[in-house]
């Protein structure tokens, strides 16, 4: 049987992290995403690349 659903990209994310903020920390992320018209994932994604990076 075929499989049905979207197909897989060429870099999957396949694994969950979970992290707590404190309110204020929320707040400044959703902030952040918003005046720079990304999602909080994308901007959580974006300071790790940029994190990892810069050890370069």
């Amino acid at each position: 049987m075929a499989r049905t659903g979207r197909p897989k990209g060429e870099d999957p994310r396949e694994y969950k992290l979970s992290i707590r903020f404190s309110e204020k920390e929320r707040a400044e992320l959703e902030k952040y995403a918003a005046e720079n018209n990304i999602t909080v994932t994308g901007a959580i994604r974006k300071g790790v690349l940029e994190l990892l990076n810069a050890r370069h």
